[in-house]
């Protein structure tokens, strides 16, 4: 059985992630788990990068994902640290509407591209237990403009969000090849730019997704 992943080990990470720290504190925090140092080593060497050489050091693979794609892979993986019941499906089904997120942000709000991504990341676990996971975040500095995102429809990662979840059924269904009409209706956004949202999150999730 694979070992999993200790989750006060990724909320660590993320909170030295939050916080900044050097790459060498990020790399020492990781490489107490085991577990999570094994995952990191095979998406870095996953065809996602197709990289020319093997990295085998996880120095080496922090310092090459960088703050960012770490900040992405951890909130990955704390979702599926909780919701470890769901069945593989589900979790592709929610990493989806992860990119989904960042997407649609990185043409109408790019500036919370990252942040995005974290709201569509947080919203299942949120959904599930909210006072638990506001505290969550709170310990872990994560920024108010992502908890606001999750409690507050009106807020700008709010709106992004409701956005995303009336497009996310409709990803799916064209996603399965069906022959749906998209019915979000948006002055930003033409038909073309929202289909290849629906192609390109799916494809996104399905790469990360054997990470987990």
């Amino acid at each position: 059985m694979e070992e999993k992943v200790n989750r006060q080990t990724i909320l660590r990470l993320i909170k030295a992630l939050n916080d900044e720290e050097e790459l060498s504190v990020i790399s020492k925090i990781i490489s107490t788990d085991p577990a999570l140092t094994a995952k990191l080593l095979k998406f870095v060497n996953s065809a996602y990068f197709s990289l020319k050489r093997e990295i085998d050091s996880i120095e080496d693979a922090v310092a090459y994902l960088g703050y960012r794609k770490l900040r992405e892979v951890a909130f990955s993986i704390l979702l599926s640290s909780i919701l470890v019941n769901k069945p593989k499906e589900e979790i592709l089904k929610l990493l989806t509407f992860a990119y989904i997120m960042k997407l649609t942000a990185q043409r109408s709000v790019p500036e919370l591209t990252e942040e995005a991504f974290m709201v569509g990341i947080l919203w299942p676990i949120y959904k599930e237990n909210k006072e638990e996971t506001l505290k969550m975040l709170k310990e872990a500095n994560v920024s108010k403009v992502v908890i606001d995102g999750l409690k507050d429809p009106k807020s700008p990662l709010g709106v992004l969000r409701v956005f995303a979840e009336k497009l996310l059924p409709y990803c799916e269904k064209l996603n399965n090849k069906e022959a749906v009409e998209i019915p979000v209706k948006t002055e930003k956004f033409k038909k073309e730019f929202l289909i290849n949202i629906c192609l390109s999150a799916s494809l996104e999730a399905e790469k990360i997704i054997d990470l987990l």
